[in-house]
């Protein structure tokens, strides 16, 4: 009796005991996209490579709350294109463009009145269609970000984010050198199964191809999602549309990405609606352009 009255007190003592175990809870999500991307070369004329593929993504995130005052989150993706090689009507000139990618970061929010503000570190790593290592572009990417509801229907988010490549690959002036990006956005529920999300990204580059050849990044998304309500978990349908343009600035190599998706996704934990996921901190992502350049860094070469 005696030693089990002093490990619940020491159980208390240091968090492990039921109390502490109230003060945290989980929430996150798991899904699957399936899209079209139709990349085109800018400023190739008439030569100009082009190609309709298909893609497809995993992804995931989870939120930790640690005393309703501190989230730690974790998100990651895995992306597959589906570029073939040349001679068909779905390849570039070479076997230089992206085939797969992969992100995954790690975050960590102090909760405000209806806001979140913090910081992120993240790691992208790519490969070529024809896997050769030395054509592999990777990028750390460090960050703040927040979000606050500015109305009770509407969240707004910024990121900043500065970037550079872990591994040379084939030019130690090649891929993610001196990158700092700043994305922005707004999500609109009509309901709390039901919402709107648009968002802005731009990175720049000091250097991307060669020494003396900076990069730029744009890109632009809009997301519709709808979750089943009577279903055995809180499941979300998505439909989103996106644009990228990727260029070599001084070279004069770009391309422009044209993307159209659906998804599904499953909400646990916490989040058990599209609200409650964002109050949750269920929905922080990484930074992606620093992954989208990196993949065709190679071919912009």
């Amino acid at each position: 009796m005696k030693y089990a009255l002093l490990t619940s007190i020491a159980a208390v003592s240091f968090g492990f005991g039921p109390a502490s175990a109230q003060e945290l809870s989980f929430s996150g999500e798991v899904g699957a996209t399936l899209g079209w991307i139709g990349a085109y070369e800018v400023d190739g004329g008439t030569s100009a490579d082009e190609a309709q593929v298909a893609y497809g993504k995993l992804d995931g995130r989870v939120a930790l709350d640690i005393n309703n005052t501190f989230i730690v989150a974790l998100d990651a993706n895995y992306r597959q294109d589906d570029f073939q090689s040349s001679g068909t009507s779905n390849a570039f000139s070479d076997d230089e463009d992206p085939e797969l990618s992969a992100t995954i970061g790690l975050h960590g929010y102090y909760k405000l009145p209806n806001s979140l503000v913090g910081g992120f570190v993240g790691y992208a790593d790519t490969r070529p269609q024809d896997g050769d290592k030395d054509d592999s572009y990777d990028a750390m990417i460090y960050g703040i970000s927040g979000q606050t509801f500015i109305l009770d229907d509407l969240l707004v988010f910024g990121q900043m984010s500065v970037s550079d490549k872990v591994r040379d690959g084939q030019d130690d002036d090649e891929g993610i050198n001196g990158g700092f990006g700043v994305g922005s956005g707004a999500q609109y529920f009509m309901s709390d199964t039901q919402a709107w999300t648009l968002d802005f990204e731009y990175l720049a580059l000091d250097q991307y191809i060669d020494s003396s050849d900076p990069g730029r990044g744009f890109g632009v998304t809009a997301t519709y999602e709808h979750m089943i309500e009577e279903s055995f978990a809180p499941i979300v349908l998505s439909a989103g549309l996106g644009y990228n343009l990727l260029s070599s600035t001084d070279q004069g190599e770009g391309i422009e990405e044209l993307t159209a998706s659906v998804g599904v996704r499953i909400l646990f934990g916490n989040a058990t609606d599209l609200r409650s996921r964002a109050e949750t901190g269920a929905n922080m992502d990484t930074p992606y352009l620093q992954t989208r350049m990196a993949g065709w860094t190679e071919w912009m070469d």
